[in-house]
């Protein structure tokens, strides 16, 4: 899809910019990044306030899970979801601990 381009009334797009790659399962299938974001988001809101999951632990958690996923992925998905830093879930945790 290289090197092919569609008019839209937006204007044009190289056509690879509608579509998303897949991620890989161990297992061979492959999933929508979407989905993947998905995952992320719920292994997030259910993590110990006091103990929230790095970016390093969510990759290991995923691959338990069958998903080879980088590091560097999850962080730039956990950006686009607007989910903090695991430093700041942990000062607001920490901080909410205290407070109770």
């Amino acid at each position: 899809m290289h090197n092919k381009y569609i008019a839209t009334p937006a204007g044009v797009f190289e056509l690879q910019y509608f579509f998303s790659r897949g991620l890989q399962h161990a297992a061979g299938g492959a999933s929508a990044p979407v989905a993947v974001r998905q995952l992320i988001r719920e292994l997030i809101a259910v993590e110990p306030p006091t103990a929230p999951l790095s970016d390093a632990a969510l990759a290991r958690q995923l691959a338990q899970q069958g998903f080879r996923i980088a590091r560097r992925t999850i962080t730039k998905y956990r950006q686009a979801l607007d989910i903090d830093p695991v430093d700041e879930r942990r000062a607001r945790g920490t901080r909410l601990a205290a407070a109770a």
